[in-house]
Protein backbone atom coordinates (compact mmCIF):
# COMPACT_ATOMS: atom_id res chain seq x y z
CA UNK A 1 0.00 0.00 0.00
CA UNK A 2 2.98 2.67 1.07
CA UNK A 3 6.39 2.80 -1.54
CA UNK A 4 8.41 3.78 0.65
CA UNK A 5 11.09 4.55 -2.35
CA UNK A 6 12.79 7.44 -0.90
CA UNK A 7 14.35 9.82 -3.66
CA UNK A 8 15.52 12.36 -1.05
CA UNK A 9 18.97 13.00 0.70
CA UNK A 10 18.90 12.21 4.53
CA UNK A 11 16.38 13.54 6.76
CA UNK A 12 18.20 14.62 10.17
CA UNK A 13 15.79 15.34 12.77
CA UNK A 14 17.67 18.27 15.66
CA UNK A 15 16.04 18.27 19.03
CA UNK A 16 17.64 19.22 22.40
CA UNK A 17 18.36 15.53 23.72
CA UNK A 18 17.93 12.38 23.13
CA UNK A 19 17.70 8.81 24.28
CA UNK A 20 15.28 5.90 25.08
CA UNK A 21 14.77 7.03 28.75
CA UNK A 22 14.50 10.71 28.12
CA UNK A 23 10.69 11.30 28.80
CA UNK A 24 8.56 13.82 27.10
CA UNK A 25 5.86 13.68 24.38
CA UNK A 26 8.21 15.61 21.80
CA UNK A 27 11.02 13.73 22.84
CA UNK A 28 9.07 10.61 22.07
CA UNK A 29 7.79 11.38 18.69
CA UNK A 30 10.96 12.39 17.69
CA UNK A 31 12.31 9.38 18.56
CA UNK A 32 9.69 6.83 17.40
CA UNK A 33 9.35 8.72 13.86
CA UNK A 34 13.26 8.63 13.68
CA UNK A 35 13.34 4.68 14.37
CA UNK A 36 9.95 3.78 12.29
CA UNK A 37 11.28 5.74 9.00
CA UNK A 38 14.72 3.68 9.29
CA UNK A 39 12.89 0.36 9.46
CA UNK A 40 11.32 1.37 6.19
CA UNK A 41 14.72 2.11 4.58
CA UNK A 42 14.45 5.60 4.55
CA UNK A 43 17.63 7.26 5.65
CA UNK A 44 17.56 9.20 8.82
CA UNK A 45 20.06 10.59 11.70
CA UNK A 46 19.72 12.36 14.52
CA UNK A 47 21.34 14.96 15.71
CA UNK A 48 20.82 16.10 19.23
CA UNK A 49 23.48 17.48 22.10
CA UNK A 50 25.14 15.64 25.02
CA UNK A 51 22.01 17.21 27.41
CA UNK A 52 20.26 14.19 29.31
CA UNK A 53 16.65 16.18 29.34
CA UNK A 54 14.30 18.53 30.28
CA UNK A 55 14.57 17.97 33.54
CA UNK A 56 18.47 17.60 33.59
CA UNK A 57 21.68 20.40 34.16
CA UNK A 58 21.86 20.84 31.03
CA UNK A 59 25.48 22.06 30.80
CA UNK A 60 26.40 18.76 33.07
CA UNK A 61 27.03 16.06 29.69
CA UNK A 62 24.60 13.17 30.41
CA UNK A 63 26.18 11.71 27.20
CA UNK A 64 29.41 11.83 25.68
CA UNK A 65 30.05 14.08 22.02
CA UNK A 66 30.14 12.21 18.87
CA UNK A 67 28.58 9.25 17.02
CA UNK A 68 26.64 6.20 18.15
CA UNK A 69 23.51 4.08 16.87
CA UNK A 70 20.81 3.73 18.99
CA UNK A 71 17.33 1.53 18.35
CA UNK A 72 19.13 1.02 14.49
CA UNK A 73 19.52 5.25 14.26
CA UNK A 74 22.24 7.07 13.80
CA UNK A 75 22.89 9.84 16.88
CA UNK A 76 25.73 12.52 16.31
CA UNK A 77 25.85 14.63 19.41
CA UNK A 78 27.29 17.68 20.22
CA UNK A 79 28.47 19.71 23.38
CA UNK A 80 26.53 22.05 25.08
CA UNK A 81 27.50 25.91 24.50
CA UNK A 82 27.96 27.91 27.75
CA UNK A 83 25.52 29.41 29.45
CA UNK A 84 24.27 31.73 32.02
CA UNK A 85 21.60 29.79 33.69
CA UNK A 86 20.60 31.96 36.12
CA UNK A 87 20.06 34.93 33.59
CA UNK A 88 17.79 32.44 31.53
CA UNK A 89 15.84 30.80 34.91
CA UNK A 90 15.00 34.18 35.89
CA UNK A 91 13.48 35.46 32.59
CA UNK A 92 11.88 32.28 32.25
CA UNK A 93 10.34 32.76 35.73
CA UNK A 94 9.11 36.34 35.04
CA UNK A 95 7.45 34.67 31.92
CA UNK A 96 5.86 31.56 33.45
CA UNK A 97 4.05 34.78 36.24
CA UNK A 98 2.51 36.40 33.10
CA UNK A 99 4.93 38.98 32.30
CA UNK A 100 6.13 40.21 28.76
CA UNK A 101 9.48 40.37 28.28
CA UNK A 102 11.35 43.27 26.08
CA UNK A 103 13.19 43.02 22.51
CA UNK A 104 16.19 42.47 24.74
CA UNK A 105 15.13 40.32 27.16
CA UNK A 106 14.26 37.76 24.45
CA UNK A 107 17.54 37.96 22.94
CA UNK A 108 19.10 36.80 25.98
CA UNK A 109 16.63 34.15 26.43
CA UNK A 110 17.06 32.38 23.19
CA UNK A 111 21.10 33.01 23.86
CA UNK A 112 21.05 31.35 27.42
CA UNK A 113 18.59 28.58 26.41
CA UNK A 114 20.32 25.42 25.65
CA UNK A 115 21.65 25.44 22.49
CA UNK A 116 24.72 24.01 21.32
CA UNK A 117 28.07 25.74 18.57
CA UNK A 118 28.70 22.91 16.69
CA UNK A 119 26.16 21.15 16.23
CA UNK A 120 25.22 25.12 14.53
CA UNK A 121 28.16 24.62 12.43
CA UNK A 122 27.68 21.33 11.42
CA UNK A 123 23.93 22.98 10.11
CA UNK A 124 25.60 25.41 8.46
CA UNK A 125 28.48 22.97 6.90
CA UNK A 126 25.78 19.89 5.48
CA UNK A 127 22.58 22.00 5.00
CA UNK A 128 22.79 21.58 0.80
CA UNK A 129 22.93 17.52 1.57
CA UNK A 130 20.51 17.12 4.48
CA UNK A 131 16.76 17.33 4.74
CA UNK A 132 16.52 19.18 8.54
CA UNK A 133 13.30 18.87 10.89
CA UNK A 134 13.67 20.65 14.13
CA UNK A 135 11.44 19.74 16.87
CA UNK A 136 10.21 21.77 19.08
CA UNK A 137 10.16 25.21 18.49
CA UNK A 138 11.16 27.06 21.50
CA UNK A 139 14.69 25.43 22.30
CA UNK A 140 17.81 26.38 21.15
CA UNK A 141 18.64 23.98 18.59
CA UNK A 142 15.62 24.62 16.91
CA UNK A 143 15.16 28.21 17.18
CA UNK A 144 19.52 29.16 15.80
CA UNK A 145 19.13 25.42 14.10
CA UNK A 146 16.41 26.53 11.69
CA UNK A 147 17.08 29.62 10.73
CA UNK A 148 21.27 28.20 9.77
CA UNK A 149 19.25 25.50 7.53
CA UNK A 150 17.62 27.82 5.71
CA UNK A 151 15.41 25.12 4.37
CA UNK A 152 13.96 24.25 7.20
CA UNK A 153 10.75 21.94 8.49
CA UNK A 154 9.65 22.65 11.75
CA UNK A 155 7.78 20.48 14.33
CA UNK A 156 6.64 23.26 16.64
CA UNK A 157 4.86 20.98 19.33
CA UNK A 158 2.82 24.80 19.40
CA UNK A 159 0.52 25.60 21.96
CA UNK A 160 -1.03 28.89 24.04
CA UNK A 161 1.50 29.31 26.18
CA UNK A 162 4.45 32.52 26.58
CA UNK A 163 6.94 31.32 24.78
CA UNK A 164 4.93 31.14 21.58
CA UNK A 165 3.60 35.20 22.33
CA UNK A 166 7.27 36.23 22.03
CA UNK A 167 8.43 38.10 19.18
CA UNK A 168 11.73 36.19 18.42
CA UNK A 169 10.11 33.00 18.14
CA UNK A 170 7.37 34.08 15.90
CA UNK A 171 9.87 35.53 13.71
CA UNK A 172 11.56 31.94 13.64
CA UNK A 173 8.51 30.21 13.05
CA UNK A 174 6.99 32.43 10.47
CA UNK A 175 10.81 32.22 8.85
CA UNK A 176 10.51 27.94 8.88
CA UNK A 177 10.45 26.45 5.12
CA UNK A 178 7.57 24.41 6.35
CA UNK A 179 5.64 23.80 9.38
CA UNK A 180 4.23 19.96 11.11
CA UNK A 181 1.51 20.55 13.02
CA UNK A 182 0.14 17.36 15.30
CA UNK A 183 -3.75 18.08 15.42
CA UNK A 184 -5.83 20.78 13.93
CA UNK A 185 -6.22 22.95 16.52
CA UNK A 186 -2.46 23.62 16.63
CA UNK A 187 -2.44 24.39 13.33
CA UNK A 188 -5.44 27.04 13.85
CA UNK A 189 -3.35 28.54 16.63
CA UNK A 190 -0.61 28.93 14.67
CA UNK A 191 -2.72 30.99 12.13
CA UNK A 192 -4.42 32.78 15.05
CA UNK A 193 -0.87 34.25 16.00
CA UNK A 194 0.59 34.72 12.22
CA UNK A 195 3.47 32.50 11.53
CA UNK A 196 1.93 30.05 8.92
CA UNK A 197 1.56 32.50 6.12
CA UNK A 198 1.98 31.27 2.56
CA UNK A 199 4.33 28.60 3.53
CA UNK A 200 3.67 24.43 3.39
CA UNK A 201 1.79 23.19 6.37
CA UNK A 202 1.03 19.37 7.12
CA UNK A 203 -1.28 18.40 9.59
CA UNK A 204 -0.53 14.88 10.88
CA UNK A 205 -0.38 14.02 14.01
CA UNK A 206 2.03 11.25 15.54
CA UNK A 207 2.01 7.61 15.08
CA UNK A 208 1.12 5.55 17.88
CA UNK A 209 1.92 2.30 18.83
CA UNK A 210 -0.76 -0.07 17.66
CA UNK A 211 0.92 -3.69 18.17
CA UNK A 212 0.23 -4.24 22.06
CA UNK A 213 -2.95 -5.49 23.61
CA UNK A 214 -3.01 -4.93 26.88
CA UNK A 215 -3.72 -7.46 29.19
CA UNK A 216 -5.62 -5.96 32.59
CA UNK A 217 -5.26 -9.19 34.59
CA UNK A 218 -1.14 -9.31 33.89
CA UNK A 219 -1.21 -5.80 35.16
CA UNK A 220 -2.61 -6.52 38.70
CA UNK A 221 -0.84 -9.44 38.88
CA UNK A 222 2.34 -7.31 38.57
CA UNK A 223 0.94 -4.59 40.67
CA UNK A 224 -0.80 -6.29 43.28
CA UNK A 225 -3.41 -2.98 42.51
CA UNK A 226 -6.71 -5.61 42.32
CA UNK A 227 -9.79 -2.55 42.70
CA UNK A 228 -10.63 -0.28 39.43
CA UNK A 229 -8.89 2.94 39.14
CA UNK A 230 -8.79 6.11 36.69
CA UNK A 231 -4.86 6.11 35.37
CA UNK A 232 -2.69 9.11 35.13
CA UNK A 233 0.47 8.56 33.29
CA UNK A 234 3.13 11.75 32.77
CA UNK A 235 4.97 14.31 34.62
CA UNK A 236 3.32 15.72 37.71
CA UNK A 237 3.74 19.22 38.10
CA UNK A 238 1.46 22.45 37.78
CA UNK A 239 2.35 22.67 34.02
CA UNK A 240 0.85 19.24 33.32
CA UNK A 241 -2.25 20.22 35.50
CA UNK A 242 -1.94 17.39 38.01
CA UNK A 243 -2.95 19.85 41.50
CA UNK A 244 -6.64 19.59 39.94
CA UNK A 245 -6.26 16.18 38.70
CA UNK A 246 -5.75 15.23 42.54
CA UNK A 247 -8.08 18.31 43.93
CA UNK A 248 -10.55 16.36 41.94
CA UNK A 249 -10.17 13.16 42.56
CA UNK A 250 -10.37 13.83 46.00
CA UNK A 251 -13.56 15.60 45.41
CA UNK A 252 -14.47 12.09 44.20
CA UNK A 253 -13.49 10.22 46.91
CA UNK A 254 -15.10 12.49 48.93
CA UNK A 255 -18.56 12.34 46.94
CA UNK A 256 -18.70 8.32 48.22
CA UNK A 257 -16.63 7.40 44.65
CA UNK A 258 -14.76 3.92 45.25
CA UNK A 259 -12.06 4.03 42.39
CA UNK A 260 -8.30 4.19 43.37
CA UNK A 261 -5.99 6.58 41.67
CA UNK A 262 -2.82 5.08 39.54
CA UNK A 263 0.32 7.38 38.43
CA UNK A 264 2.93 6.10 36.13
CA UNK A 265 5.58 7.99 34.55
CA UNK A 266 6.95 11.24 36.18
CA UNK A 267 9.07 12.50 37.72
CA UNK A 268 7.31 15.26 39.46
CA UNK A 269 5.58 16.20 42.78
CA UNK A 270 4.59 13.38 45.32
CA UNK A 271 1.14 12.25 45.14
CA UNK A 272 -0.91 13.52 48.23
CA UNK A 273 0.20 12.30 51.44
CA UNK A 274 -3.41 11.63 52.43
CA UNK A 275 -4.66 9.55 49.56
CA UNK A 276 -1.65 7.25 49.82
CA UNK A 277 -2.27 6.37 53.41
CA UNK A 278 -5.79 5.98 52.45
CA UNK A 279 -4.65 3.15 49.84
CA UNK A 280 -6.75 5.22 47.23
CA UNK A 281 -3.67 6.49 45.33
CA UNK A 282 -0.24 4.79 44.19
CA UNK A 283 2.48 5.74 42.19
CA UNK A 284 4.26 3.42 40.01
CA UNK A 285 6.90 5.36 38.52
CA UNK A 286 8.30 4.65 35.06
CA UNK A 287 7.22 1.22 33.61
CA UNK A 288 8.30 -0.86 30.28
CA UNK A 289 5.55 0.19 27.14
CA UNK A 290 3.79 -3.28 27.55
CA UNK A 291 3.48 -2.23 31.45
CA UNK A 292 2.01 1.04 30.31
CA UNK A 293 -0.36 -0.82 27.93
CA UNK A 294 -1.61 -3.20 30.62
CA UNK A 295 -2.20 -0.19 33.09
CA UNK A 296 -4.33 1.25 30.03
CA UNK A 297 -6.32 -1.67 29.54
CA UNK A 298 -6.96 -2.56 33.26
CA UNK A 299 -7.88 1.43 34.25
CA UNK A 300 -11.72 2.53 34.50
CA UNK A 301 -10.63 5.42 32.56
CA UNK A 302 -7.30 7.67 31.78
CA UNK A 303 -7.29 11.27 33.14
CA UNK A 304 -5.30 13.54 30.48
CA UNK A 305 -5.67 17.38 32.84
CA UNK A 306 -3.10 19.32 31.17
CA UNK A 307 -4.26 22.83 28.97
CA UNK A 308 -1.38 22.70 27.07
CA UNK A 309 -0.82 19.97 24.55
CA UNK A 310 -0.18 19.46 20.73
CA UNK A 311 -1.18 15.95 20.52
CA UNK A 312 -0.85 13.82 23.43
CA UNK A 313 -0.01 10.55 23.11
CA UNK A 314 -1.11 9.00 25.70
CA UNK A 315 -4.73 9.80 25.17
CA UNK A 316 -3.95 7.29 21.90
CA UNK A 317 -2.57 4.85 24.02
CA UNK A 318 -5.26 4.46 26.02
CA UNK A 319 -7.82 4.63 23.19
CA UNK A 320 -5.45 1.79 21.57
CA UNK A 321 -6.68 -0.29 24.86
CA UNK A 322 -10.19 0.57 24.58
CA UNK A 323 -10.05 2.69 27.82
CA UNK A 324 -12.37 6.05 27.54
CA UNK A 325 -10.50 9.65 28.46
CA UNK A 326 -11.18 12.56 30.81
CA UNK A 327 -9.60 15.67 29.52
CA UNK A 328 -9.53 19.01 29.94
CA UNK A 329 -12.18 21.49 28.68
CA UNK A 330 -10.15 24.61 28.39
CA UNK A 331 -7.23 21.77 26.04
CA UNK A 332 -8.46 22.61 22.68
CA UNK A 333 -6.57 19.80 21.05
CA UNK A 334 -7.52 16.99 23.38
CA UNK A 335 -10.65 17.95 23.78
CA UNK A 336 -11.59 18.37 19.88
CA UNK A 337 -9.64 14.41 19.92
CA UNK A 338 -12.72 13.48 22.14
CA UNK A 339 -15.37 15.23 20.08
CA UNK A 340 -14.10 14.29 16.71
CA UNK A 341 -13.39 10.47 17.94
CA UNK A 342 -16.57 9.89 20.69
CA UNK A 343 -13.85 8.63 23.34
CA UNK A 344 -13.99 10.31 26.30
CA UNK A 345 -15.57 13.53 27.89
CA UNK A 346 -14.32 16.33 29.23
CA UNK A 347 -14.25 18.58 32.45
CA UNK A 348 -12.88 22.27 34.22
CA UNK A 349 -12.76 22.17 37.76
CA UNK A 350 -12.42 19.26 40.61
CA UNK A 351 -16.31 19.18 40.42
CA UNK A 352 -16.79 18.48 37.13
CA UNK A 353 -13.93 15.50 37.03
CA UNK A 354 -16.09 14.43 39.98
CA UNK A 355 -19.37 14.29 38.05
CA UNK A 356 -17.40 12.93 34.69
CA UNK A 357 -15.62 10.28 36.16
CA UNK A 358 -18.88 9.12 38.12
CA UNK A 359 -20.83 9.10 35.31
CA UNK A 360 -18.17 6.25 33.28
CA UNK A 361 -18.19 4.17 36.14
CA UNK A 362 -22.17 4.28 36.35
CA UNK A 363 -22.71 3.29 32.80
CA UNK A 364 -20.24 0.57 31.85
CA UNK A 365 -21.79 -0.07 28.40
CA UNK A 366 -21.20 3.57 27.31
CA UNK A 367 -17.27 3.15 28.38
CA UNK A 368 -16.90 0.59 26.84
CA UNK A 369 -18.37 2.52 23.67
CA UNK A 370 -16.26 5.50 24.01
CA UNK A 371 -13.61 3.32 24.48
CA UNK A 372 -13.98 1.22 21.10
CA UNK A 373 -14.44 4.74 19.68
CA UNK A 374 -11.81 6.39 20.44
CA UNK A 375 -9.78 2.77 19.53
CA UNK A 376 -10.95 3.01 15.94
CA UNK A 377 -10.22 7.06 15.69
CA UNK A 378 -6.73 6.31 16.41
CA UNK A 379 -7.03 3.05 14.15
CA UNK A 380 -8.02 5.24 10.94
CA UNK A 381 -5.69 8.16 11.92
CA UNK A 382 -2.31 7.43 13.31
CA UNK A 383 -0.84 4.49 12.94
CA UNK A 384 2.92 5.22 11.37
CA UNK A 385 2.92 3.98 7.97
CA UNK A 386 -0.27 7.11 7.56
CA UNK A 387 1.61 9.51 9.62
CA UNK A 388 4.75 8.96 7.97
CA UNK A 389 4.13 8.48 4.62
CA UNK A 390 2.58 12.23 3.92
CA UNK A 391 5.72 14.40 4.76
CA UNK A 392 8.30 11.91 3.10
CA UNK A 393 6.35 13.09 -0.49
CA UNK A 394 6.66 17.04 1.16
CA UNK A 395 10.01 16.28 1.72
CA UNK A 396 11.07 14.98 -1.27
CA UNK A 397 8.98 17.49 -3.12
CA UNK A 398 10.17 20.65 -1.84
CA UNK A 399 13.81 19.49 -2.19
CA UNK A 400 13.56 18.69 -5.85
CA UNK A 401 15.65 21.46 -7.71
CA UNK A 402 12.82 24.61 -9.01
CA UNK A 403 14.64 26.58 -11.80
CA UNK A 404 14.46 30.21 -11.77
CA UNK A 405 15.03 32.30 -14.75
CA UNK A 406 15.79 35.83 -14.03
CA UNK A 407 15.53 38.15 -16.40
CA UNK A 408 16.68 42.15 -17.05
CA UNK A 409 17.31 44.67 -19.39
CA UNK A 410 20.99 44.77 -18.59
CA UNK A 411 24.00 43.56 -16.53
CA UNK A 412 26.98 45.55 -15.58
CA UNK A 413 28.82 45.61 -12.98
CA UNK A 414 28.57 48.81 -10.43
CA UNK A 415 24.82 48.57 -11.66
CA UNK A 416 21.85 48.75 -8.83
CA UNK A 417 20.29 46.03 -10.87
CA UNK A 418 23.26 44.44 -11.03
CA UNK A 419 24.51 44.32 -7.85
CA UNK A 420 20.85 43.47 -6.13
CA UNK A 421 20.95 40.33 -8.93
CA UNK A 422 24.72 39.44 -7.68
CA UNK A 423 23.56 39.40 -4.30
CA UNK A 424 20.89 37.25 -4.60
CA UNK A 425 21.44 34.49 -6.77
CA UNK A 426 23.56 32.73 -4.56
CA UNK A 427 21.92 32.83 -1.66
CA UNK A 428 18.84 31.68 -4.04
CA UNK A 429 21.02 28.61 -5.17
CA UNK A 430 21.94 28.02 -1.51
CA UNK A 431 17.94 27.81 -1.20
CA UNK A 432 18.37 24.77 -3.27
CA UNK A 433 17.18 26.88 -6.51
CA UNK A 434 18.41 26.47 -10.33
CA UNK A 435 19.23 29.80 -11.46
CA UNK A 436 19.59 30.77 -15.18
CA UNK A 437 20.06 34.66 -15.63
CA UNK A 438 19.12 36.62 -19.04
CA UNK A 439 19.52 40.01 -20.51
CA UNK A 440 18.88 41.84 -23.48
CA UNK A 441 22.68 43.68 -23.01
CA UNK A 442 25.71 42.68 -20.88
CA UNK A 443 28.90 43.63 -19.72
CA UNK A 444 32.05 41.05 -20.74
CA UNK A 445 32.87 41.96 -16.98
CA UNK A 446 29.96 40.87 -15.36
CA UNK A 447 30.31 38.12 -12.41
CA UNK A 448 27.66 35.80 -13.24
CA UNK A 449 27.33 33.38 -16.24
CA UNK A 450 24.38 34.91 -18.35
CA UNK A 451 22.66 34.44 -21.82
CA UNK A 452 20.66 37.31 -24.34
CA UNK A 453 16.97 37.25 -23.55
CA UNK A 454 16.62 36.44 -26.86
CA UNK A 455 17.57 32.56 -26.15
CA UNK A 456 15.04 32.07 -23.39
CA UNK A 457 12.58 29.58 -23.92
CA UNK A 458 10.09 28.52 -20.92
CA UNK A 459 9.70 24.91 -19.54
CA UNK A 460 6.40 25.27 -18.25
CA UNK A 461 7.74 24.59 -14.91
CA UNK A 462 9.68 26.92 -13.42
CA UNK A 463 9.64 30.65 -12.38
CA UNK A 464 10.22 33.42 -14.24
CA UNK A 465 11.41 36.49 -12.48
CA UNK A 466 11.78 39.83 -14.40
CA UNK A 467 13.41 42.57 -13.18
CA UNK A 468 11.28 45.13 -14.86
CA UNK A 469 13.23 48.38 -16.71
CA UNK A 470 12.12 51.14 -18.92
CA UNK A 471 14.44 50.43 -20.92
CA UNK A 472 13.53 46.75 -21.93
CA UNK A 473 11.15 45.46 -24.15
CA UNK A 474 11.70 41.77 -22.67
CA UNK A 475 8.09 42.89 -20.52
CA UNK A 476 6.41 40.66 -23.49
CA UNK A 477 7.46 37.32 -21.40
CA UNK A 478 5.02 38.02 -18.66
CA UNK A 479 2.42 38.68 -21.28
CA UNK A 480 3.38 35.48 -23.18
CA UNK A 481 5.04 32.67 -21.20
CA UNK A 482 3.25 30.26 -19.34
CA UNK A 483 4.65 29.70 -16.39
CA UNK A 484 4.79 31.30 -12.73
CA UNK A 485 5.66 34.73 -13.29
CA UNK A 486 7.07 37.40 -10.76
CA UNK A 487 8.07 41.06 -11.42
CA UNK A 488 9.93 43.31 -9.75
CA UNK A 489 9.57 46.70 -10.47
CA UNK A 490 12.81 49.05 -10.82
CA UNK A 491 11.30 52.13 -13.42
CA UNK A 492 14.50 54.43 -11.66
CA UNK A 493 17.24 52.98 -10.35
CA UNK A 494 19.88 54.95 -9.25
CA UNK A 495 23.40 53.70 -10.72
CA UNK A 496 26.24 52.96 -8.01
CA UNK A 497 29.78 52.28 -8.34
CA UNK A 498 29.41 50.47 -5.22
CA UNK A 499 29.46 46.57 -4.77
CA UNK A 500 28.17 46.19 -1.90
CA UNK A 501 25.29 43.38 -1.07
CA UNK A 502 22.30 43.58 -0.21
CA UNK A 503 21.35 42.46 3.66
CA UNK A 504 21.38 38.65 3.98
CA UNK A 505 17.71 38.62 5.91
CA UNK A 506 16.10 40.48 3.06
CA UNK A 507 17.77 37.86 0.69
CA UNK A 508 16.64 35.03 3.14
CA UNK A 509 13.01 36.33 3.00
CA UNK A 510 12.91 36.79 -0.63
CA UNK A 511 13.94 33.23 -0.79
CA UNK A 512 11.56 31.85 1.40
CA UNK A 513 8.40 34.20 -0.15
CA UNK A 514 9.78 32.23 -3.68
CA UNK A 515 9.02 28.68 -1.37
CA UNK A 516 5.42 29.69 -1.32
CA UNK A 517 4.58 30.44 -4.93
CA UNK A 518 2.86 26.90 -6.23
CA UNK A 519 5.75 26.07 -8.26
CA UNK A 520 5.74 22.22 -9.89
CA UNK A 521 8.91 20.99 -8.65
CA UNK A 522 11.47 19.50 -11.47
CA UNK A 523 14.56 17.40 -11.28
CA UNK A 524 16.13 19.22 -14.27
Amino acid sequence: MFDWTWPGPTITYVIPWYGPHIPGGAEMACRRSAEELSVRGVPVEVWTTTAGGLSSDWSQPAFAPGCSTVNGVAVRRFAVRPRRAEAFDALNTRLLAGETLSLRDEAVFVREIIGSDTLEQAIVAERAQRIFIFIPYMFGTSYWGAQLARRAFLIPCLHDEAYAYMHLYQLALGAAHGLIFHAPAEERFAHQIGVVGRKPTVCLGVGVETGYTGDAARFRARFGIHAPFVLYAGRRDATKNTPLLFAGFRHYREQGGTLQLVCIGGPGEALPADLVAQGAAHDLGFVGVAEKFDACAAASALCQPSLHESFSIVLMEAWIAGTPALVHSDCTVTREFCAMSGGGLDFRDAEGFSRQLSAIVADAENARRMGAAGRAFVLANYTWDTVLFAPTGVFASCYMTTRIHMMTAALAPGDAIGNYIQSLVPILRDFGFAVSLYADLSNDNYPLAHQFSHSYRPTGDDLLWLHYSIYSDNIRWLRESPISRLSTRRMFARPTSSTAMMPGWRISAHAARLRSIPLRPTST
